[in-house]
């Protein structure tokens, strides 16, 4: 089977997540498994549901994903995979009222949407589920689901548990060990951020010349595809505001955009028709966007779990990747911060100028 999927989707090698992963969710573990974006976690998950999932016997497997957006990416990904290894799989990504029927093996929706179908609606039951993934899960607490996540355990008890997340919510652990023993914890981040083909330079600036610095940069560098992050939506809207007129190929994406409106800028961005994406850190949790050559931090995101889902967006999967970050005198105690998800700035290096 492994060299089967491997072959079926053009990789040489597993990852280091799925060497460990795959195995122990194809046993009956429960798992919860920290590691960098982008570092292959969805087919360490999905891998395992070939052989623990069995065509035409109902519903067996349900994936959670903490936005209707992610869902439906998970699900195109589920099918299409499905689909390369010749499996009769039937994925159903759950979104509306009408899509709550029907024959599926795999469902794939957010807490929200599963507690709903199940308790009001009464149009499902989870008694025939015998595996649950949780991706992106330090999201979904983010997202305020611990109430929806405790609810839904009662209801999974005697269904394996699979939880992937790129850092660790301060809430999570406490809620997985009370409701699923015995649990593996498999913590891969500071092995793989130190091993991560990503490139860092921190460049000291002062925040009100960081747009100007930016702009010189982008003309040094002439970035592939560039990810521009701001902190607030008065930054993001200043940073679009100046790159718009100098550069051909730039979109912003921010909170208050509509979903159609940010799907469309995501459809672009996966097309090949942007060069810079400026953006909030709505776009650095769980967007799948295709070889980002650099991300360029503005300024430094309030929560250090943040920064490292913005430089997970470059450097995916081995491919290398730049993370460029301004920061001034008074945010030098913020690089200590990041070192409880593995990742060390050392300000001694040529690449941290000031």
């Amino acid at each position: 089977m492994q060299n089967e999927w491997l072959k079926a989707l053009g990789f040489q090698e597993m990852t280091d997540v799925q060497k460990q992963v795959i195995p122990m969710l194809k046993a009956t573990s429960h798992l919860c498994v920290t590691s960098p974006t982008g570092t292959g976690k969805t087919h360490a998950f999905l891998v395992p549901l070939l052989t623990k999932v069995t065509p035409g016997k109902g519903l067996q497997a349900l994936i959670l994903a903490p936005t209707s957006v992610l869902s439906k990416q998970l699900a195109e990904m589920a099918n299409h995979f499905f689909k390369s290894m010749d499996s009769n799989l039937e994925v159903k990504h759950l979104k509306s009222q009408t899509d709550k029927q029907g024959p599926q093996e795999i469902m794939v929706a957010t807490p929200f949407q599963v507690l709903d179908a199940v308790t009001h609606h009464h149009v499902m039951h989870l008694k025939t589920v015998k595996i649950v993934i949780i991706d992106e899960a330090d999201m979904m607490l983010d997202q305020g689901f611990i109430h929806e996540l405790e609810k839904l355990f009662t209801l999974i008890k005697g269904a394996q548990v699979g939880v992937f997340s790129a850092t660790m919510h301060p809430q999570l652990m406490p809620l997985l060990k009370k409701s699923f023993q015995p649990l593996k914890v498999i913590d891969l981040n500071p092995k793989l951020l130190s091993e991560s083909a990503l490139k860092s330079r921190f460049l000291y600036m002062e925040k009100d010349r960081r747009i100007e610095g930016l702009l010189r940069l982008l003309n040094d560098i002439q970035p592939f595809f560039a990810i521009v992050f701001g902190s607030t939506k008065k930054e993001v809207d200043e940073i679009y505001k100046a790159l718009k007129p100098l550069k051909k190929k730039v979109e912003m994406l921010s909170g208050d955009l509509s979903q159609r409106e940010r799907n469309q800028i995501i459809k672009k961005a996966r097309n090949y028709e942007i060069q810079y994406l400026v953006a909030s850190d709505i776009a650095a949790r769980g967007m799948d966007l295709p070889d980002v050559s650099h991300v360029i931090n503005i300024s430094l995101p309030k929560d250090p779990s943040y920064f490292i889902h913005r430089i997970g967006r470059t450097a995916r999967i081995g491919k290398p990747g730049m993370a460029i970050t301004f920061y001034d005198r008074d945010e030098k105690a913020y690089f200590d911060k990041l070192k409880l998800y593995g990742f060390e700035v050392d300000m001694t290096k040529k690449d941290v100028k000031e």
